[in-house]
């Protein structure tokens, strides 16, 4: 296993015990970060760019893809510790708190529940507004962004196993960062074990994490018109830095549906070139 930084080191050979630099104010919180590494670190194979993180102190928008269940679980908890104990609230699907386990977990972990779902039976939708109050989802979490805490989004919206194309993705991310003003911070998961990329992703696969430079947030004065290509251009950036990191390709089209195109190309030097022309009032 190759990890990068001494922090990380101490957290995946002691999580127990090792101290955080900032606590956690909930006991729950900083159990819930302990009790994932200690039971999943064999599955973490690789880190790197843990500087990257560590750099930013304000808020941020994490950007990530997602191929495992168990990803949602540990790559928030691995985060969080190696941020000293500050954790990144991540957006997910509130039909998970429908489990009572999960429910508390969510609680614990501080994660924004997203809730433009109905309930899975759909019977149960009426207990959303008990789980789930509001605000929750992108209000929620540009709440945090603006109060300085940074939230973590994984922008395929969904479990993804092919191991070489992402999906098309959600603008969710982007829209946060362009309203927030606030920074991308993408990181890609890849599976080093992974030898046939004509089968899927497994969930007991290990995994590696690998934290980019952020990309800055394009300006959010521009005309509605205008806003909205802001916005598919800083989506399409944020989704080839990913891909970059993952190893994986992005096409702007869903897995699903291969023919349905969206128009959203473009790396993170083109939006930056693309974006030249705006500029705040």
């Amino acid at each position: 296993m190759t990890v990068e930084g001494s922090l990380a080191h101490r957290f995946l050979k002691a999580p127990m015990t090792t101290p955080f630099r900032h606590p956690p104010e909930r006991r729950a919180t900083r159990w819930v970060i302990r009790a994932t590494l200690a039971a999943m670190r064999h599955r973490i194979a690789g880190l790197s760019g843990v500087s990257n993180l560590r750099a930013l102190d304000g808020p941020f928008v994490a950007v990530l893809n997602h191929s495992q269940r168990a990803e949602a679980l540990l790559v928030p908890a691995l985060l969080g510790a190696l941020r000293g104990g500050r954790i990144i609230r991540f957006l997910a699907d509130w039909n998970f708190m429908l489990l009572p386990p999960v429910f508390a977990l969510y609680r614990a972990a501080r994660v924004i529940p997203v809730t433009s779902k109905p309930a899975r039976p759909a019977f149960l939708t009426p207990l959303r507004s008990w789980l789930a109050p509001a605000p929750s989802g992108v209000v929620l979490a540009r709440s945090c962004l603006q109060q300085g805490q940074p939230v973590g989004v994984f922008v395929e919206g969904t479990v993804n196993r092919n191991p070489r194309t992402l999906l098309r993705g959600r603008r969710g991310a982007a829209r946060l960062c362009i309203e927030a003003g606030a920074p991308a911070l993408p990181i890609g998961i890849r599976f080093p074990d992974h030898s046939d990329p004509d089968q899927p992703i497994d969930d007991r696969e290990p995994l590696s994490v690998h934290i980019g430079e952020p990309i800055p947030s394009p300006p959010s004065s521009a005309s509605d018109e205008d806003l909205f290509a802001v916005r598919r251009s800083h989506h399409a950036a944020l989704m080839h830095a990913v891909a970059e990191l993952s190893h994986t390709r992005w096409t702007g089209r869903s897995n699903e549906r291969s023919s349905r195109r969206t128009g959203c190309t473009g790396s993170p030097d083109a939006l930056r070139s693309r974006l030249s022309h705006y500029h705040p009032d």
